[in-house]
């Protein structure tokens, strides 16, 4: 790339105007002239740009200078210029959600309880939900900006492809092949934690300031986002974060079988699970019981115990600023990440390290969809679609 070239130079430039208007949220040309130092000629030219593209709206007049000139025009991000779907994609199914470039729901779907067939199958349903949310936004495929998949799964993110599911008909599935036939914009395919790491990162100003972080998330499985630098470590082949196996890695279906265990060990004595089919407790029911029996969450917090000592694993391997849990069942009870937290500071590895902090992510329902598209509208603005 010759970065001295005349377009190279007109593409950054049109970048940085592009990023001020962002932050600033209405600024006039003769301030985005004062803060880039280009002339106005070439601020006309960028702003005709941004507006021909459809990135940028005039909202109104501002003050006249002290000199009483014309009112300059006032520019502010087009809300409604482009729009981003980001879809959260597990073993319970599909949720996504549409935003609009400046970060908010348009819409949202899902499928839920879904009993995936094969690979085509979920292509359809993908296809199935963009297409739903376009609708329900009320966007044509032309506004599409990019579309950000979560799954929970190790993917290649160069090559978009699905390495490895426990639903081993997705292995190796070819992602974005598969859905970019049909979706005129970007794919941006991750794993679910990864996706969890990066949009925590921009939706809270307390993480956003820390350049190196580990994100433990507890889901079906458990798996773990390295960052460093405030880029994802994604090892060879691009699947660092592959737990399984590990000692101390508790999913919460590992959870549910504790329970489980625990329930047919004491039947006899617990009366008001005795018409429960205990092989046929869910995830759900194990999250009602924990947040109404402290007995029952007194056994789910052994798993969290296991995992505050996982944390001091990664605390003495990485020193990272900070690390996160993130999973849906810390709405149900604020004792498991108070538990962790004791026991990484009781574990055999523990070294004090002042500098690593703990954070706590309760997952709503469609935390994960939400963090997709906010990914996808943050590598918008890295990507050409603004510089072209």
């Amino acid at each position: 790339m010759n970065t001295g070239s005349p377009s190279f130079m007109r593409r950054m430039n049109k970048r940085i105007v592009f990023d001020i208007i962002k932050q600033k949220k209405v600024i006039s040309k003769p301030e985005l002239c004062e803060i880039t130092n280009l002339k106005p000629p070439t601020m006309n030219s960028i702003v005709d740009n941004l507006l021909a593209d459809g990135l940028i709206v005039c909202v109104g007049k501002g003050e006249s200078n002290s000199q009483g000139g014309p009112r300059p025009n006032l520019y502010s991000l087009n809300g409604k210029g482009r729009y981003f779907i980001g879809l959260d994609i597990n073993g319970k199914g599909i949720l996504g959600v549409i935003m609009s470039i400046n970060s908010e729901i348009a819409a949202t779907a899902q499928r839920q309880d879904v009993a995936y067939r094969d690979q085509e199958h979920l292509t359809q349903l993908i296809l199935e939900i963009v297409n739903e949310l376009l609708a329900k936004a009320g966007v044509g495929m032309e506004k599409l900006g990019r579309v950000g998949i979560s799954v929970a799964a190790l993917v290649n993110i160069e090559r978009g492809i699905i390495v490895s599911v426990p639903e081993s008909l997705f292995n190796n599935y070819a992602i974005i092949e598969a859905l970019s036939p049909h979706i005129k914009a970007g794919i941006y395919v991750d794993n679910d934690i990864n996706m969890i790491a990066l949009g925590q990162r921009l939706l809270v100003d307390e993480l956003r300031k820390l350049n190196n972080v580990v994100c433990i998330g507890i889901r079906d499985g458990m798996g773990l986002s390295i960052i460093i630098d405030g880029k994802v470590y994604r090892g060879k082949d691009g699947l660092s974060g592959n737990v399984q196996g590990i000692s101390h890695a508790e999913s919460e279906h590992a959870m549910l079988e504790r329970v489980r265990a625990y329930l047919k060990a004491n039947r006899g004595r617990m009366e008001h699970y005795a018409g429960l089919d205990i092989d046929r407790m869910t995830v759900q029911d194990m999250y009602e019981a924990v947040k109404n029996d402290e007995e029952i969450a007194g056994v789910v917090n052994e798993s969290f115990v296991q995992i505050g000592q996982l944390a001091a694993m990664m605390e003495q391997l990485l020193g990272p600023d900070g690390i996160i849990f993130a999973g849906e069942i810390f709405n149900y009870n604020k004792m498991f990440f108070k538990t962790i937290v004791e026991a990484s500071q009781m574990s055999p590895t523990f070294k004090p390290m002042p500098q690593t902090d703990f954070y706590e992510v309760p997952l709503a329902r469609n935390t994960i969809a939400c963090c997709a598209a906010l990914n996808t509208i943050n590598e918008f603005y890295r990507l050409d679609n603004i510089i072209s």
